[in-house]
């Protein structure tokens, strides 16, 4: 296995038991004095890092060189914990191009300073999932631990799982399977959800199939969802890609939240902040040179007309959600402390 991409994890051992503990009571201190949050995180997610040029996606490799960028520049009061990659870094069209287009997204992710954590998506994959011939070059570059797999931070468990073939998944069994088993054996500890594919819509239901164009605008996995809603008082939020928009929806009291993403317009990631009581929530887009409306994948040049549904009465609202879904706090009032 290639060490590029793996280094990238910032390979550390996870604090657990008295010395996790010890670390949290640290943090809850500290925010409590200063205001300040017990750690921030980033998301990133529909990157579409092509080894192609020109790419598919316009100027996503000079996008993704300035996600990259930021990130080491930022002040060390300001810098993530850690970064969630949500699916899609990569376009890929096949296997030679996966590999490649893996290759040139290594490279630009190489020495970010904080630990990375990637999801597969779809265009890892092509829609294969679980396909040992398809998952390879990803395997290669991250190791077979970063397809299905948790880490912990600060108290909450992430649990990232592979559903790049949703809703019709060759695979979704046995994910199911191993979800089902990680939030049994973590009943009691706050998580947060990560995959590729909403598990729920996030624009009105009939709206986003057409405007989005593939069935896959949700995954449509009625068991996971029951899943999920059957530990809804430890799992906070869904944190997914995909749809080329930005948008929030509440399910059970969880937080579904989906990022458009760098690719396409509104070209937007996402910043986490989280407290001992809620977590601040904020959508942003990359500077203003590097956002190509040409690249909106629900309205003009792709269709004749700009979309909109009820709740989101301008195009404009529609891809990039609505004030309430760019800036938002999840309160943990109510739900199991993260002490």
């Amino acid at each position: 296995m290639k060490d590029s991409c793996a280094d990238s994890f910032g390979r550390r051992q996870l604090l657990r038991g008295g010395a996790a503990l010890s670390l949290l009571q640290n943090g809850l201190k500290g925010a409590q004095r200063n205001g300040q949050p017990l750690f921030r995180f980033i998301q990133w997610n529909d990157q579409h890092v092509d080894a192609t040029q020109p790419e598919a996606y316009a100027k996503a490799n000079r996008k993704q060189e300035y996600l990259a960028g930021m990130v080491k520049q930022l002040p060390a009061d300001r810098r993530p914990a850690f970064i969630l990659n949500s699916g899609d870094l990569i376009q890929g069209e096949d296997l030679p191009s996966i590999r490649a287009d893996l290759q040139v997204f290594c490279r630009l992710t190489a020495d970010l300073g904080v630990p990375f954590y990637p999801l597969v998506g779809n265009h890892e994959v092509k829609q294969q999932e679980t396909d040992p011939q398809w998952l390879r070059p990803y395997v290669d570059e991250y190791g077979p631990g970063r397809v299905d797999y948790t880490f912990e931070h600060g108290g909450i468990l992430f649990v990232a799982f592979n559903n790049s073939g949703a809703p019709v998944s060759n695979a979704s069994n046995s994910r199911n399977k191993w979800v089902r088993d990680v939030l049994k054996a973590n009943k009691d500890t706050p998580k947060i959800l990560c995959c590729h594919i909403p598990l729920v819509p996030i624009r009105d239901d009939a709206v986003l199939r057409e405007s989005f164009g593939f069935v896959s605008y949700a995954a449509r996995d009625w068991y996971l969802q029951e899943l999920v809603r059957g530990d809804a008082d430890t799992v906070i939020a869904v944190l997914a890609g995909h749809l080329h928009l930005t948008g929030m929806v509440k399910r059970n009291g969880i937080y579904h939240i989906v990022p458009s993403g760098t690719a396409s317009y509104p070209c937007d990631y996402a910043e986490y902040e989280v407290y001992p009581d809620r977590i601040a929530v904020r959508m942003i887009q990359i500077p203003a040179h590097l956002r190509t409306r040409e690249t909106d994948l629900h309205g003009r040049p792709r269709y004749t007309f700009d979309y909109t549904d009820r709740d989101h009465p301008t195009h404009e609202l529609y891809v990039k959600g609505n004030p309430a879904e760019r800036s938002f706090e999840i309160p943990l009032e109510g739900r199991k402390r993260l002490l």
